[in-house]
């Protein structure tokens, strides 16, 4: 693959105001019952002082929208996926919707991993593997010693080199890396990740966030519910403008969240009734 090359020219040395960038694949099934798998990618920007991971099409659309000089193009994460840290910290920020909203909440992340005597080789790098149990998953990585960034996708880090690849062992979720560059100026995620578009999170704890999700389930549409005037909701190829056309679709919206309830953090899955 030689795209890794790219690697031995800059990765050493970080110059202030530096991003590096690594995009990985991610494939994912939204209900773990299904074999169908489905693809985004995704970046890790490392920066002088931070860490962040989100969808690479959040690039696309803030480009889009600079040189349009609007913000009118926006966009969501298909799971929760995207957070942020400080170097040298184990303290998280995670960025997630529900519904029409972005909210914000903090966690603490530690992750233990057993470092095997397997080897792999990818492209000039000699890879490594490592297993972990993290949050109701089987975990396998392979990372390179040769690149010593202590990195990956999400949250996965704390080994000694780059993390290439991961991987579930039940195959809901992998991540691999498909390319890197350098940008040689700190890219500014204000606009795409500590604010979606322009739109700011709500700062909530992790317990509000699991309320949320099931008022989400429990009470779906509640946004609507309580408006005034004319609006529409497209949905399951409908065009609902009524709340009794919501009550109507109510039972459809709820098996999509049980059958789509395959979050990353399993543990974390909550088990609607």
């Amino acid at each position: 693959m030689k795209y890794y090359i790219l690697f031995i020219f800059f990765i050493f040395h970080f110059v202030e105001s530096q991003t590096h960038r690594f995009v990985y694949k991610i494939e994912y099934k939204r209900d773990s019952t299904s074999e169908n798998k489905f693809k985004i990618n995704a970046v890790l920007d490392i920066n002088q002082e931070s860490i962040k991971f989100y969808p690479y099409n959040f690039i696309d659309l803030d480009s889009m929208n600079l040189k349009s000089k609007n913000n009118k193009m926006s966009s969501t994460s298909p799971f929760d996926l995207i957070v942020t840290k400080k170097k040298r910290s184990d303290f998280f920020e995670n960025y997630i919707f529900i519904g029409t909203d972005y909210f914000v909440y903090p966690s603490t992340e530690k992750i233990n991993w057993t470092i095997d005597r397997d080897f792999k080789t990818e492209g000039d790098f000699k890879l490594q593997k490592a297993q972990t149990y993290y949050k109701g998953r089987h975990w396998i990585a392979w990372f390179s010693s040769d690149i010593p960034l202590n990195y990956g996708p999400y949250k996965f880090g704390n080994l000694p080199g780059l993390i290439f690849e991961i991987y579930d062992i039940k195959g809901n979720y992998k991540f691999k890396i498909i390319k890197n560059f350098k940008i040689p100026i700190e890219y500014d995620t204000e606009r795409i990740v500590e604010t979606n578009f322009g739109k700011k999170p709500i700062q909530i704890s992790f317990e509000k966030y699991i309320k949320l999700l099931k008022n989400a389930y429990y009470n779906p549409f509640a946004e609507y519910r309580g408006k005034t005037g004319d609006w529409t909701l497209g949905i399951f190829g409908r065009q609902i403008k009524t709340v009794k056309e919501l009550d109507e679709v109510r039972k459809l919206q709820q098996n999509n969240i049980k059958r789509y309830n395959n979050p990353i953090e399993l543990s974390n899955a909550i088990k609607y009734k």
